[in-house]
């Protein structure tokens, strides 16, 4: 599956080309001769995290390639959710291709197929799938159950070794299947919940009922009635300055008494009239600013608990724009 590995610039390594045969390939070598540094670089290959450490002294980069030939059918048994199946459209030739890692030895590295970029998780998912190899320290790996399970399958022959593909496909396409599962049902119960709180939306603005023009005049109504004491105080000076309830007395009693004086001269002085008028209009609307602060008080009298329930209804409208938009006009928009 691996044809060829190009090591640039890598630890001791400063040029090494390595042409392996099909089957089983075992390096040996003593102590210094460079497998650990021929190891960094298929683990390059296979996705391992890039150290820019690993660079050459006084070299730009590292470089590792490797010309893959995957077998036949590699690419269409490929799981669509396998990161190595977005690397297809990128190769030249299906049938064999260049893989590579670039460490910089400032910056970030780069990992290509084909001489274009491409995602690091993609390339080992691919590399990985084509390449096995294990170095001195990874012997453990090699007597694992999934290890032994593999040399079992390929010693029981070829049908069986597709055998195996075909349950871990099917093992994979199970796992998708349960994974979608508990989406769809995540999204039922979201959806669900979204639901009960658009209705909640809906009935409580249904409920409600709300109008701007009923929201302001609420308001200032409330207002009113928290300071009910001092505007009755307020409004009873204003009486007693206009006049007693008698007539006696006051603005009513004063203006009058101007009336009475000159509405006989009007008639010997024609140009007194239109004074005598506007003495005759203050007095009407010194009377009607009398009858209007009896109906003022008499309000005040006759509505006990009246704050109580305009506090209450205005809580609604508090409520509502609290949970569903600040203003009037964001909770009937959100409503509709």
């Amino acid at each position: 599956m691996l044809l060829n590995l190009s090591i640039r610039d890598l630890a001791v390594i400063r040029r090494a080309e390595l042409e392996f045969p099909p089957g089983l390939t075992a390096i040996t070598g003593e102590t210094g001769a460079g497998k650990t540094v021929l190891a960094r670089a298929l683990g390059l290959l296979a996705g391992a995290p890039a150290d820019r450490a690993a660079v050459r002294s006084g070299s730009r980069a590292a470089v590792v390639e490797g010309v893959l030939a995957p077998p036949e059918g590699f690419w269409d048994a490929l799981d669509d959710d396998d990161p190595a199946a977005e690397l297809r459209e990128l190769v030249d030739d299906e049938r064999e291709f260049v893989v590579a890692r670039r460490v910089p030895a400032s910056g970030n590295s780069r990992a290509l197929i084909d001489g274009q970029s491409a995602r690091r998780e993609a390339l080992a998912s691919l590399v990985g799938a084509l390449v096995r190899f294990s170095s001195q320290g990874d012997a453990r790996r090699l007597t694992s159950a999934p290890a032994r399970l593999a040399a079992l399958d390929a010693f029981a022959g070829p049908e069986v070794v597709v055998r195996a593909a075909t349950l871990a496909r099917s093992r994979r396409a199970l796992g998708r299947l349960d994974r979608r599962i508990a989406e769809l049902r995540e999204r039922r119960e979201s959806d669900e919940r979204a639901r009960g709180e658009l209705e909640s939306v809906v009935e409580d603005v249904k409920e409600a009922s709300p109008e701007a023009a009923e929201l302001e005049d609420l308001r200032a109504e409330r207002e009113r009635l928290r300071h009910a004491d001092r505007l009755a105080e307020g409004v009873g000076a204003a009486r007693a300055a206009l006049g007693s309830d008698d007539g006696e007395g006051g603005a009513e009693s004063a203006v009058g008494a101007a009336l009475g004086a000159i509405d006989p001269l009007a008639d010997l002085d024609p140009t007194l009239r239109s004074v005598r008028d506007d003495v005759a209009g203050a007095q009407a609307t010194i009377g009607e600013a009398i009858l209007a602060r009896g109906r003022y008080l008499a309000d005040f009298d006759a509505q006990p608990g009246r704050i109580e329930a305009v506090e209450e209804r205005l809580s609604v409208y508090d409520r509502l724009l609290r949970r569903y938009g600040g203003t009037l006009e964001a909770v009937e928009a959100r409503a509709e």
